[in-house]
C-alpha cells in the first residue's frame, strides 16, 4: 500500500505520455521522464524510518510520473522509424530490451541494497537505519539513469538530428 502513489501515478503518468507524444512527438515526455525520474530517486536517497508518510508518498509520485512517461515516447521512436511490416519485429525488440532492462535493474540495484545493508548491519547499525541508508546508493544511480534519459532523450530527438533515408 505504502507504494500505491507511484503506481497510480505512473499509470496516469502513462495516458499523458500518450498524449504528448500523439501532439508533441517524442522528445517532451522522454525529456520530461528522464528529469522526473532523477528528482524522484534523488529525493528519495534522503529516506529514513523518521521519514513521514505524506513525504514519502510525495516522492515516489515523483518517480512514478517518471517511469510512467517513458514507454510511450521510446515506443514511438523505436516503431515509427520502421517501415510498416516491420513495426511488429520493432516492438518486439523494444519490448524484450525493456524486459531485460528491468531484470538488470533489479539484480544490480538489489545487489547494491543489499551489499549495503549487511555492511550496515555489520557496523553494528540498527536494523531499520541499516536498511534506509542501504537505498541511497541505488536511489542515486536510479538517478543517474534518469539524467542519462533526460540527456539522451533531448539529444536524439532534437530538430537538427539527421533526416533518415
Amino acid at each position: 500500500m505504502a507504494l500505491l502513489p507511484a503506481t497510480v501515478v505512473m499509470a496516469l503518468s502513462a495516458l499523458v505520455a500518450g498524449r504528448l507524444v500523439a501532439r508533441r512527438g517524442p522528445r517532451v515526455p522522454l525529456v520530461l521522464s528522464g528529469v522526473l525520474t532523477a528528482v524522484g530517486s534523488y529525493l528519495l536517497v534522503g529516506i529514513s524510518p523518521a521519514t513521514s508518510y505524506p513525504r514519502l508518498a510525495v516522492e515516489l509520485a515523483v518517480l512514478g510520473a517518471g517511469l510512467g512517461l517513458v514507454n510511450p515516447p521510446i515506443t514511438n521512436i523505436g516503431v515509427s522509424g520502421m517501415p510498416p511490416e516491420q513495426a511488429g519485429v520493432a516492438s518486439a525488440v523494444i519490448s524484450a530490451t525493456r524486459q531485460i532492462g528491468k531484470v538488470l535493474g533489479v539484480a544490480v540495484l538489489g545487489a547494491m541494497l543489499t551489499s549495503g545493508y549487511h555492511a550496515r548491519l555489520a557496523a553494528g547499525m540498527p536494523t531499520a537505519w541499516a536498511l534506509s541508508a542501504a537505498t541511497r546508493a541505488p536511489w542515486l544511480l536510479a538517478a543517474a539513469c534518469g539524467a542519462l534519459v533526460a540527456v539522451t532523450g533531448f539529444v536524439t530527438t532534437a530538430s537538427w538530428r539527421p533526416a533518415r533515408p
